[in-house]
């Protein structure tokens, strides 16, 4: 499992916030730039059966859809 300590998070984080693909014009919000990047190291951190986007999702609570478009 890949495991990041808060502040090598909030480094990454602060790296690529700022970056156009997290931002839109559409009236639909994009989900939070660091919970996309939790889910995405989650996603970089499982191998085996646990790395399903089906496993990912109901971990995450999220739908199988947004797992695919975060990673």
């Amino acid at each position: 499992m890949l495991h990041v300590s808060s502040e090598i998070f909030q480094v990454i984080l602060n790296l690529i916030e700022d970056h156009p693909v997290f931002y839109n014009n559409s009236n639909n919000a994009q989900v939070p730039v660091q919970i996309q990047l939790a889910v995405t190291l989650y996603r970089m951190g499982q191998y085996g059966n646990g790395a399903s986007i089906e496993d990912i999702a109901h971990f995450a609570g999220i739908s199988e859809g947004a797992v695919v478009l975060y990673t």
